[in-house]
């Protein structure tokens, strides 16, 4: 088949998109409207004698063109993105075989990359190219994000775009890379190896840290970058201040050279650390946004040739709800999705999805409660560490893991991660109790465990599990390695225990690994070697030498923040999982789980909490719905100027933030789902003017209610079958919570989803409950007296603000039971009540008060408290779970009328 992709079709293409864009179809265009060859070889004639084309074109090429730009026109389509719609539609392919691109592709080939993943590969490389500009010296820079998936491969997209691009013209590429020093090197070398090549059209240079200091040999006025220069150059730049306003500097040191500059700036983790997280209403900006800002519109008059901005991220919530409008980092342009390959281990695969058919791998093992207890006794002591049960199955797990890979004759890297806290002095002290431990077992007691753990596992998840759970999976049933005997891993298993170190540094300061387990500590604390010449970060064998070891290399890694994000561990097949972010996208980004599993999709396993399982499968779920709808926009032709992506935030799951909210300003309500929620205020406001209208906006409501009960459990009051009305105008639109609380600040939102869904659900009155002691100062209300109640103050969250902990007392959620309801339900004034939302819900549901939500008051006593002027009024909000199956999910979208212009002041971070 030839080849059509030179530019010395460029002006038959250039009259092919003149034709779309008319309106004509692929048919039309084909034959450009006549009815046979010889007409249509009559009229490329003529175009060439009126000097439309430079030389002549038979009919057969002709149609070879059309043909040819028919196919790249669909294949984009089939990437989804939601898009302003300007393009630029002559760019393509390269075919060249020593175009950047062509050498790319070959070097994912040589990485056993399938065909489909590398089709899928050029078709989203291909569409982000065409939402990009060679030329923003009038329109301004051009802004887009994709979104991929955690640990999917957004490097290999970054990379490829770059080789197309550079192919096309693009010459100056920056790459933003997080804020930590060996993941920016990770990134380096990774794009040193991708891009550079000895016999390609194009010569590639890494530049470092540029700045006006540097050498005279990398500043700008001493590199090429006009029209016909086959240089091409790159630098990965840390999101720091010092270092970005350096890059700036630089480029703006020779205005001719930046003329010449097409530049494209890729934000890897573009959630990461430059979201503005100032408030948008000012004009100030944290530092280093307002310096990527500066990178990318410019300073003044002077602009580069090609200005393009395109974020890459898994966790997209703050690039889309912080802020938009001109002068921002808003994806106003485009926002597209990375294609998932079908033999990915993501989210969906790996935790499943509410109500699909995904519902997860079962290589999740539980963490109980107990031993979360005794480890954050340990850890925040800081001494006497030692083996829980799950974590030495995790560990034993890890040995047969190990042991099976080899004997299947994996060659790679494999790993075990450990993280329980960002603590880095706990790191060392669970490395060092491991490694006693393990000493501490004779062969034949680790080999005991090891069985016990294997037999089990291997029953629980099998080949027939893998392929009934993760639909789809593109490998084939034969392809996938089972479980060996357990006799014949024996060996392994015993020389895996009985080597466990550090990575020895040699004599000339190499890196000397055995076949044993090294221990790897990987935070900012272990930086260098130790007193005993370990090396104790992370670091895994260069391709060279690990081409020249007789086993894969084994490696144990405990850490914190390093390993929360970017940093890929290699071979991970067993994670003990403890620590817990409160964000969506902090959370996420911890799941170093997820990627391609080629040649061990059966011996991952994840032990954590039940309660973070939850989470990521809400997470997992929140994805699917996010990339459901770009696909709606897309297929509804909005653009991200006119219509904000809506990301769900389900009030259901009190315990997260999609994202930390000074990241999320420009964020706006627009459905919401309370149904099944327990929120109470624990974060006051210490403003006597807010406190006072609160206990009297309180009082104003209770003293309006008929004649109180007393709960036959406490002792509360308790008032029955309250309408909403009343409380709705009476309290809810009145009752003051503090800014700086995460629950129920959205009252009046809450109040209009109530009165939607109320009849629908078929809710009830309300219960209203007055909660208090028996004891202290007496509150009089409704002709009854009830001791308000006294609280230990936490911490103070903010100026004028305290938090404290716990309001709600366990036995006010069943104070509007009846002696008969008590009895029926088992529940006595000595029961250990049950509070969590499902036991509460089971408890209220057998005695017909499963539609019934509950408002429940109590005054806190600022006689107990110096720092408090006047007492306080704290409420806890109960809503039942509706059962209608019906979603009713808040969802966040970005306030795309509320922007701030210009890149203001500089605000530390």
């Amino acid at each position: 088949m030839s080849d059509y992709s030179s530019i010395k079709y460029d002006e038959k293409r250039n009259v092919i998109r003149n034709l779309k864009e008319k309106g004509r179809d692929w048919n039309y265009i084909a034959t450009y409207g006549r009815n046979n060859d010889e007409e249509l070889q009559e009229s490329l004639d003529f175009m060439f004698e009126m000097g439309t084309f430079n030389y002549k074109i038979s009919a057969e090429e002709w149609k070879g063109i059309v043909r040819e730009q028919k196919e790249i026109e669909e294949r984009a389509k089939e990437v989804v993105m939601v898009s302003g719609g300007v393009e630029q539609g002559s760019l393509e392919v390269p075919k060249h075989e020593r175009s950047a691109w062509q050498m790319y592709i070959e070097k994912l080939r040589s990485q056993k990359w399938s065909p489909d993943a590398i089709n899928e590969l050029e078709n989203s490389t291909l569409a982000i190219l065409r939402k990009i500009s060679q030329d923003t010296s009038e329109t301004g820079p051009r802004k887009g994000l994709m979104i991929g998936h955690v640990q999917s491969g957004k490097t290999a997209s970054m990379a490829g775009l770059m080789a197309m691009a550079a192919d096309h013209g693009w010459n100056m590429f920056i790459v933003l890379s997080g804020i930590i020093e060996n993941l920016r090197l990770q990134t380096e070398n990774r794009l040193i190896g991708d891009l550079t090549y000895k016999t390609g059209n194009l010569s590639w240079r890494a530049l470092n840290n540029l700045s006006k200091r540097s050498p005279l040999s990398v500043r700008t006025q001493s590199l090429s970058f006009d029209l016909n220069s086959r240089d091409r150059y790159f630098t990965v730049c840390l999101k720091n201040k010092t270092r970005l306003e350096n890059l700036i500097k630089w480029l703006y040191e020779d205005k001719h050279k930046l003329a010449q500059m097409k530049i494209l700036i890729i934000d890897d983790e573009a959630d990461q650390a430059g979201i503005n997280t100032s408030d948008i209403d000012t004009q100030d900006r944290t530092a280093i946004n307002s310096r990527i800002i500066k990178l990318v519109e410019g300073i003044g008059k002077d602009k580069a040739g090609a200005m393009n901005y395109i974020s890459y991220t898994a966790t997209p919530y703050a690039n889309v709800l912080n802020e938009a409008g001109p002068g921002t980092l808003y994806p106003k342009d485009f926002i597209g999705l990375l294609p998932t390959s079908t033999e990915y281990f993501g989210p969906k695969q790996i935790f499943g999805v509410e109500d699909s058919e995904y519902q997860g791998l079962n290589i999740i093992r539980r963490i109980g409660d107990e031993e979360i207890q005794e480890i954050n006794e340990m850890q925040k002591q800081i001494r006497d560490y030692r083996m829980t049960p799950a974590l030495e199955e995790a560990i034993c797990w890890f040995l047969c893991a190990v042991s099976m890979m080899r004997n299947n004759g994996y060659q790679k890297p494999i790993s075990m991660l450990i993280h329980t806290s960002h603590l880095t002095g706990v790191h060392g002290e669970i490395a060092d109790m491991i490694s006693t431990w393990l000493k501490s077992k004779t062969d034949k007691e680790i080999i005991a465990l090891c069985k016990k753990v294997f037999e089990r596992e291997e029953y629980q998840f099998t080949v027939n599990d893998l392929f009934d759970s993760f639909k789809g999976y593109s490998v084939k049933r034969d392809q996938i390695n089972g479980y060996p005997k357990f006799e014949e891993i024996i060996t392994e298993i015993i020389e895996l225990k009985n080597q466990v170190s550090h990575i020895r540094l040699g004599d000339d300061e190499s890196l000397e690994y055995h076949n044993g387990i090294h221990l790897c500590i990987d935070n900012c604390r272990f930086n260098g070697v130790d007193d005993e010449n370990n090396f104790v970060r992370l670091a895994y064998p260069e391709k060279n030498r690990l081409e020249r070891m007789d086993k894969a290399p084994v490696f144990m890694v405990i850490g914190g923040n390093t390993l929360s994000r970017g940093l890929t561990l290699e071979g991970l097949v067993s994670t003990y999982f403890l620590r817990v972010g409160k964000q969506a996208d902090t959370l996420m980004q911890m799941g170093r789980w997820f990627g391609y599993r080629h040649g061990y999709e059966l011996y991952p396993r994840i032990w954590m909490t039940e309660d973070t399982r939850e989470k990521f499968v809400f997470l997992a779920t929140l994805e699917e719905e996010l990339r459901d709808d770009l696909q709606t926009f897309r297929d509804g032709g909005a653009s991200p100027e006119e219509y904000g992506l809506r990301i769900k935030n389900s009030p259901k799951l009190s315990w997260l933030r999609i994202t930390n909210a000074n990241r999320s300003q420009g964020a706006i309500a627009t459905d919401w789902d309370f149904s099944g929620t327990s929120n109470q205020t624990v974060v006051f406001d210490l403003d006597p003017t807010i406190l006072k209208r609160n206990i009297k906006v309180t009082e104003n409501l209770l003293n309006g209610l008929p004649h109180p009960e007393e709960s036959p459990l406490n002792k509360s009051l308790v008032w029955k079958n309250v309408d909403f009305e009343m409380l709705r105008v009476k309290f809810f639109s009145q009752y003051t919570v503090s800014k700086n609380a995460t629950a129920l600040k959205d009252m009046d939102v809450f109040c209009e989803w109530y009165e939607k869904v109320k009849n629908e659900i078929g809710f009830t009155g309300w219960s209203v409950i007055v909660g208090g002691t028996r004891e202290g100062e007496k509150w009089n209300i409704g002709g009854k007296a009830i001791g308000k109640i006294t609280r230990a103050i936490k911490s103070n969250n903010a100026k004028n603000t305290i938090s404290i902990g716990v309001l709600r007392a366990p036995a006010d959620l069943y104070a509007d039971f009846t002696k008969e309801d008590l009895q029926k339900a088992e529940i006595s004034a000595n029961s250990k009540l049950e509070i969590s939302n499902s036991a509460v819900n089971f408890k209220r549901e057998q005695v017909g008060l499963d539609k019934t939500p509950q408002l429940i008051i109590y005054r806190i006593d600022k006689s107990k408290n110096n720092e408090i002027a006047e007492d306080i009024i704290g409420i806890s909000v109960v809503v039942p779970g509706a059962k209608t199956g019906k979603s009713y999910a808040k969802r966040l979208t970005i306030d795309l009328d509320r922007f701030v212009v210009g890149t203001g002041t500089d605000v530390e971070e």
